[in-house]
C-alpha cells in the first residue's frame, strides 16, 4: 500500500511541476512577444520624433543663419538603439561641415 501512496504523491507532484513548467514556458513566450511589440513601437516613435526634430532643426538653422541648410542623419539606421547621429550643415556661402554625436542605448543582455 505504501508503494501505491508514494506513486500517487509522485504523480501529483509530476502533474504540478508539469503545469508550472508549461506556465513558465508560456510566460517566456509572452515576454518575448511583448519585447518584439515594444521594440517595434519604440522604433516607430523614434522615427517619428527624429523626422520631426530633423525638420525643426533644418528650419531653425535656416532661420538663425539666414539661409543654408542643415540635416541630421543616423549613422547606423538599422542597428537596434546604437545609431549615432550625424549633423550636416551648410551655411550660406560656406562649405559643408559635419558633427557626429553617438547616441547609445542600454545594452540588452
Amino acid at each position: 500500500m505504501m508503494a501505491l501512496e508514494e506513486f500517487n504523491e509522485c504523480e501529483q507532484r509530476f502533474t504540478f511541476l508539469t503545469r508550472e513548467r508549461d506556465d513558465l514556458l508560456q510566460s517566456i513566450a509572452d515576454t518575448q512577444q511583448a519585447i518584439v511589440e515594444l521594440d517595434q513601437a519604440t522604433k516607430e516613435k523614434f522615427e517619428l520624433a527624429f523626422h520631426s526634430i530633423n525638420k525643426n532643426f533644418s528650419e531653425a538653422f535656416h532661420t538663425i543663419f539666414g539661409g543654408g541648410m542643415a540635416e541630421m542623419r543616423l549613422t547606423e539606421p538599422d542597428s537596434s538603439g546604437d545609431a549615432g547621429n550625424r549633423h550636416r550643415r551648410l551655411a550660406a556661402g560656406q562649405a559643408p561641415a559635419k558633427c557626429s554625436l553617438a547616441l547609445r542605448a542600454a545594452r540588452k543582455p
